[in-house]
């Protein structure tokens, strides 16, 4: 949730300067909305970036996460192969095992980048990932309710939006590129996972995380 005091608090903290390479995007991207695909456009025409990387985190399939990284991946490139983009997109799959992938020291994140997020909890990790950063990562935080992509009516304010009008059966489509629809569609498996759960549970990356270790000192 946003809290616009604190929000613009950290978006004044948080506005980089300098010009940039390369972008990053991170997160579960699930399913890929055209938010995701706008926000990307977005925050390469701001900083006028040559390449967007983007981060998927691998999330157990949940009805928070009904879509599996690689399915993630493959809506992504569909969506930008088929978009005319000024940027070239990298995308990656992120396996977050323990603090060092929390942190990011496991990623080869270029020299000369900027993170940019709309996401608050996002941007203070990014922060603290900043200070850890051998290699200048920037962060760019723009509150949610600052940006003009969200003014589009086909432009959902998150993916639980879009995962609550799948389970409705009401009009998902209009919230997703194509890329997203055509994957969606051919494994069905994605929908059960929607409809037979909680779509607001449990699923962000710190939660994730919990999980995770809770598994490896269940097993130790």
């Amino acid at each position: 949730m946003e809290i616009p005091g604190l929000s613009d608090l950290a978006g004044n903290i948080l506005e980089p300067d300098g010009e940039f390479e390369t972008g990053v995007l991170y997160g579960r991207f699930n399913p890929p909305s055209n938010n995701h695909i706008r926000v990307a456009e977005y925050a390469a025409e701001k900083h006028g970036l040559d390449y967007m990387d983007i981060y998927v985190v691998n999330s157990p399939g949940s009805p928070r996460n009904p879509m599996q990284a690689d399915e993630v991946e493959e809506s992504l490139r569909r969506t930008f192969d088929e978009n005319d983009n000024n940027f070239d997109v990298n995308i990656h799959t992120h396996d977050i095992e323990g603090l060092e992938s929390l942190f990011w020291r496991d990623l080869d994140i270029p020299d000369n980048s900027v993170y940019y997020t709309a996401d608050i909890q996002h941007a203070l990790l990014g922060g603290l990932r900043k200070l850890q950063s051998p290699d200048g990562l920037e962060v760019d935080y723009e509150p949610r309710y600052l940006q003009d992509v969200h003014q589009e009516n086909d432009t959902p304010k998150s993916g639980s939006e879009v995962r609550e009008a799948i389970r409705e059966g009401s009009s998902w489509r209009k919230y997703v590129p194509s890329g997203t629809v055509d994957v969606i569609e051919n494994n069905p498996e994605i929908k059960q996972r929607i409809e037979n759960g909680n779509v607001s549970g449990p699923g962000k990356h710190l939660e994730i995380l919990s999980n995770r270790f809770s598994e490896l000192n269940s097993n130790g």
